[in-house]
């Protein structure tokens, strides 16, 4: 019982490491979300261009 608050601490702190690690690794893949988004985007754009510009009736 002596060592329970050392071990609290530590786990507490091992959790909060691994919540931090995990908060980042989210916010990465919603960035990387977003760039593939606007990069779809454009590329529709462009398509939609073309089709307009070939006179193809959608």
């Amino acid at each position: 019982m002596d060592d329970l608050k050392p071990r609290y601490e530590e786990k507490f702190k091992e959790f909060s490491e691994l919540t931090d690690r995990k908060v980042k690794l989210l916010e990465d893949e919603i960035n990387l979300h977003k760039r593939i988004n606007a990069q779809l985007k454009e590329e529709n754009t462009m398509l939609r261009k073309k089709i307009k510009d070939s006179g193809i009736i959608i």
